[in-house]
């Protein structure tokens, strides 16, 4: 359990999850917004300690689950988006770097603004925005020129990132073959500016195909085309 600092009202978002081993509707996090918290531990800040600077030096794995690091623009590493699979779906943690070279899950996101991959962004002119960490791995693969970036969170959260800081640069959406994927690139769209914005078309694709699928070449050149 842990809260955030009160606001205006003195009310906290407390949000809390359980982690035994086993299976129940709490495995996946939940928050509430209350009044009453004295009874709940002191906010926790987020002190994230970093040392480690070459890509090649992060640790990749966190009690054996897959870390996604986040740089700042200059290409330090911030924290990693870690994927636990509890039964009951996917749920994602932040982790940290401490100055020991280890790795730590921390209690709560961190307040860092940015795109996973956003450290390609100043010496690339074409940018490729695709939905999630490991389609972004593998679209970098392919495209190892452009600038291949997504956003923390899913679609539920791109209010969060900080679109504004793609400037001047040609970008293509690459969406998920389904709804909700479409609707995101769609706002995306929207929220960049002065840019070349095209929307590549995923429609012969399966239902939630994307980049991390192990797509033929000549289905990614047809989709782009």
């Amino acid at each position: 359990v842990y809260r955030d600092p009160p606001n205006e009202k003195g009310q906290c978002w407390i949000t809390w999850q359980c982690s035994h081993a086993g299976q129940c509707e709490w495995n996946g996090r939940q928050s509430s917004l209350e009044d009453r918290t004295e009874a709940l531990p002191d906010f926790m800040e987020n002190t994230i300690q970093t040392s480690l600077k070459a890509s090649s030096e992060l640790p990749k794995t966190h009690e054996g689950h897959t870390l996604w690091w986040y740089k700042s623009i200059d290409g330090e590493p911030l924290y990693a988006v870690m994927r636990k699979d509890m039964g009951t779906g996917k749920n994602y943690y932040p982790v940290s770097l401490q100055e020991n070279g280890q790795t730590v899950q921390l209690p709560h996101w961190p307040r860092i603004e940015g795109f996973y991959g956003q450290e390609n962004l100043a010496s690339a002119d074409k940018v490729l925005v695709v939905e999630g960490e490991k389609a972004a791995d593998a679209a970098q693969r392919l495209f190892p020129k452009t600038a291949v970036i997504t956003w923390r969170g899913g679609a539920g959260n791109l209010s969060t990132a900080p679109w504004h800081i793609i400037k001047n640069k040609i970008v293509y959406l690459w969406p998920y073959n389904d709804r909700p994927g479409q609707q995101a690139m769609d706002k995306i769209a929207s929220l960049i500016d002065d840019c070349s914005v095209y929307l590549v078309s995923t429609h012969a694709f399966q239902e939630g195909q994307d980049l991390a699928d192990n797509l033929e070449p000549e289905q990614v050149q047809s989709a782009l085309k």
